[in-house]
């Protein structure tokens, strides 16, 4: 397996885990009941200022930008290459576990391999 399937592996997987937080943290904002830990006064707050609904919009955005950048490097559709570069470069401020994503991320798009002298391998 190359380094190019795991790096769609990674994207998709944690994409998938975004979309799952995504919903999570909908249910936690919009929902009525008391199955998340989130206050009755905090979830107005969130849901009155308008702060919760572009925090979910981010949310949801990333997740689906990952999971969707993940299929593409795994068909080496031509778009894709961008795409994980900048998820990349934004991930590398969530530390710890996004940073390890943006670094190897960067790693196995512009690394340089080493060819062999003489065409010897």
């Amino acid at each position: 397996m190359n380094h190019f399937k795991i790096l769609g592996y990674v994207y998709l997987v944690s994409g998938i885990i975004g979309i799952l937080g995504a919903a999570m943290a909908t249910a936690a904002i919009y929902s009525q009941t008391t199955f998340f830990t989130i206050t009755p006064d905090t979830q107005k707050i969130l849901i009155d200022s308008g702060y919760g609904s572009w925090l979910l919009i981010a949310l949801w955005a990333s997740a689906i930008l990952s999971t969707g950048a993940g299929v593409g490097i795994l068909r080496n559709l031509p778009g894709a290459k961008v795409i994980v570069t900048l998820l990349g470069i934004l991930s590398l401020f969530s530390i710890p576990i996004g940073t390890a994503i943006g670094i190897y991320t960067l790693w196995v798009l512009y690394r340089n391999p080493v060819k062999p002298e003489n065409g010897m391998q």
